[in-house]
């Protein structure tokens, strides 16, 4: 995107603009998911929540379904990926 069309945006232009950047990371991460072999929601459920067992399941099951942008569970997500790696 040319600087002098990023400089004419308003706030809730930027706004939008992260929406879509969290959405495309909370997809490659879902994607990552997938192709660690893990195919369901159940699957996912039991991972996060034996890490992370504060997270509640209408949040995580919101982030499967897209209901939700969560960058907390994002966050959390990739840690537990990179705790997965290191098992």
């Amino acid at each position: 995107m040319p600087t002098d069309t990023i400089l004419k945006l308003k706030q809730r232009d930027f706004k939008t603009l992260k929406r879509f950047n969290t959405a495309y990371a909370q997809s490659i991460l879902l994607k990552s998911f997938f192709e660690k072999g893990f195919k369901s929601y159940d699957a996912l459920k039991a991972i996060v929540l034996n890490y992370y067992p504060e997270i509640s399941e209408n949040r995580l099951w919101d982030f499967w379904h897209f209901r939700i942008l969560d960058e907390e569970i994002s966050e959390k997500l990739t840690d537990v990926f990179e705790k997965l790696k290191s098992e």
